[in-house]
């Protein structure tokens, strides 16, 4: 089982179009599923740094007085 007959059963995509999107993607068969999904890549957002209770009241007091 190739790459491509795998996207090829999770999409609509015909053999040609499966072939181009894992060059586009390198290979990548989740990429090329998420974006036939519309699924935004989870890599690529920022992620969310813990902050303490007091860096977190601070940041609101600023917020409100400015």
């Amino acid at each position: 089982m190739s790459a491509r007959d795998v996207v090829m059963r999770q999409t609509d995509y015909d053999e040609v179009t499966a072939t181009n999107k894992l060059q586009e993607h390198g290979g990548d068969v989740k990429a090329v599923i998420r974006e036939f999904l519309g699924v935004s890549n989870l890599q690529n957002k920022p992620k969310n740094n813990p902050k303490s209770t007091q860096q977190e009241i601070y940041k609101q007091l600023r917020t409100f007085l400015y």
